[in-house]
């Protein structure tokens, strides 16, 4: 996806308790999230690569844990796979 809904105002009602370097990586786990339609796969330290966060493995692990839920497939989250789900569905009605 090149584009998701992004709603300012239900951000930061979530996240005001985050600090700067956890808000940095937070967005940046749902940017790669909705680029790859996928849920993220890897242990935090690789993750933390991926988002040029290298340096933070620690806050992008406190993020992982707090909004992703972790399975078999990788770090899940429900409002990305709804989000995804929908464009997906778009995508194929208009590709029929």
């Amino acid at each position: 996806m090149n584009f998701y809904p992004f709603h300012p105002g239900d951000y930061m009602l979530r996240t005001a308790h985050l600090d700067p370097l956890e808000d940095l990586a937070y967005r940046r786990l749902l940017d790669l999230y909705y680029v790859n339609e996928n849920p993220i796969e890897g242990a935090a330290e690789s993750i933390a690569r991926v988002i040029r966060m290298r340096s933070n493995a620690a806050e992008v692990e406190a993020v992982l844990r707090e909004f992703f839920i972790e399975t078999t497939e990788g770090w899940r989250h429900n409002h990305c796979d709804e989000v995804i789900g929908q464009y997906q569905a778009r995508a194929n009605i208009t590709v029929s």
